[in-house]
């Protein structure tokens, strides 16, 4: 058998904030998915526009964004839809 070890949330934050600062976006709200040890769901600003963006939590990086210009309340329906099924 064998044990997962999972990266402190404090790790997770750190590496976070510095991918979202190499961007230049700016967080608005972070979910951990049922996957929580290695997916995440995170909505911000970026480029004049919101994004929804999974995160992998080990890597970390960004993929399979969703953008919505400057429709926000597509963008929190979208993060909270994503939050729940990813």
């Amino acid at each position: 058998m064998t044990s997962t070890t999972f990266k402190p949330v404090s790790t997770i934050w750190a590496e976070l904030e510095a991918l979202l600062d190499s961007k230049g976006a700016r967080l608005i709200k972070f979910a951990f998915t049922s996957n929580r040890e290695k997916t995440a769901v995170i909505y911000a600003k970026w480029r004049g526009e919101y994004v929804t963006w999974l995160y992998h939590v080990e890597e970390p990086a960004f993929y399979w964004g969703h953008y919505h210009s400057d429709n926000e309340d597509k963008a929190i329906a979208d993060f909270h839809e994503r939050a729940k099924t990813a």
